[in-house]
């Protein structure tokens, strides 16, 4: 299916430049072509998110930052834009115009499709921390240093680096802070509740 999708984003990608430089390439079997592409490249990648999550996950919370309608509404502001002003170009790159729009369309169904079957999602799993978003990201209870709390916010601190992790972003805020406090009382992990932006410390060892 991995193999699949890459096949038709390919074929999405080249039909437009086949239509730019092969003259006898009709907007007709362009359009068809691009409908083509579109629908099957759609339909693997719901395929493959599909069985993403049915094997990695058990127990997950939905996880929605505000920085994935951020990225989604600047990224297809931008396509339209730019497909805007190459269709105003009146000349054969029309095709990349439509082309822009198709993946418009695609974003959009591929937004409706993760937010329906709750693919921004976050779980605990065999000493794992699972991060669903437009990438997955896997941090094993090994590598955590500490986990600081503030407020409803908590910090992973992780190899020079650290993951925010705030309860305001899912639909049940309750169950999931009581989820990763357990996780970090099964793994043993230092939580460190900070006060006051800092100005008081404690730390216990959950």
């Amino acid at each position: 299916m991995i193999f699949l999708q890459a096949f038709f984003l390919i074929a999405l990608l080249v039909n437009p430049i086949l239509y730019l430089f092969v003259y006898n390439y009709s907007k007709n079997v362009f359009f068809v072509v691009s409908a083509i592409a579109a629908v099957c490249y759609t339909a693997s990648w719901i395929q493959n998110i599909a069985i993403l999550k049915k094997q990695t996950y058990t127990t997950s919370f939905s996880y929605l930052p505000n920085r994935i309608w951020v990225r989604f509404c600047i990224t297809l502001c931008l396509l339209i834009l730019c497909s805007t002003f190459m269709l105003w170009s009146l000349s054969r790159l029309e095709a990349m115009a439509y082309t822009g729009y198709i993946f418009c369309a695609i974003l959009s169904v591929q937004l409706v499709y993760k937010l329906t079957a709750t693919i921004f999602s976050i779980a605990f799993k065999d000493g794992y921390i699972l991060l669903f978003q437009d990438y997955i990201k896997r941090i094993h209870a090994s590598e955590i240093k500490h986990i600081i709390m503030r407020h409803n916010a908590y910090y992973i601190v992780y190899q020079n680096t650290s993951l925010y992790i705030s309860t305001s972003y899912t639909k049940k805020p309750e169950s999931l802070k009581a989820a990763l406090q357990e996780w970090i009382k099964l793994n043993n992990l230092i939580l460190k509740t900070d006060y006051l932006r800092g100005k008081k410390n404690i730390s216990v060892v959950c």
